[in-house]
């Protein structure tokens, strides 16, 4: 099973909490995990995949201009940010049909509870672990989750849901 991060290598993206609980997680399970991206944390990440045997399991990608095939090539995506505007690579992710878990940061906070996907607090490492591991261990929840992920993000994000819209706000705002 492939867990993917897709952003910038950075202290408030949340990657310290994802690397406390990854050991035990990947000890536990067969997974990988995909670091694609840049940013200031990345010689830290680096000296804890030494210091805790990850390297194996723990992919450093770097950044890639084409994250398609990287969405494509995973299972899960997972996003510990503690704070986005908008959080383009959640809507990025589901819409490639895979299973997300995310802190409730940008796009999610506007979202319904029933949005599918799972939502955990990174603070508390034992839920954010949990979180993953029934991804991980449930794949035919995952792979419902993706698909309805996927069918959800056509319906609020593809261009005529988008214009119809518009052009409901252009009609509230009219005399």
């Amino acid at each position: 099973t492939t867990v993917l991060y897709l952003g910038r290598l950075d202290e408030c993206k949340g990657l310290t909490a994802l690397m406390t609980i990854w050991p035990d997680l990947s000890r536990q399970y067969d997974i990988q995990l995909l670091l694609v991206g840049e940013g200031p944390q990345r010689a830290d990440i680096e000296a804890w995949r030494h210091r805790e045997n990850q390297e194996n399991n723990v992919i450093l990608v770097g950044y890639q201009s084409d994250t398609d095939p990287w969405y494509q090539a995973s299972d899960i995506f997972v996003f510990p940010s503690r704070s986005e505007s908008f959080g383009n690579v959640i809507v990025e992710a589901m819409s490639h049909g895979l299973a997300v878990a995310s802190t409730c940061v940008g796009v999610v906070q506007d979202w319904s509870r029933d949005a599918p996907l799972s939502v955990f607090d990174a603070s508390h490492p034992k839920d954010f672990a949990q979180t993953l591991a029934t991804l991980v261990e449930e794949e035919s929840q995952r792979l419902e989750q993706g698909k309805r992920a996927a069918e959800f993000i056509r319906g609020q994000y593809a261009a005529p849901a988008i214009a119809e819209k518009y052009l409901l706000q252009y009609e509230r705002l009219m005399p």
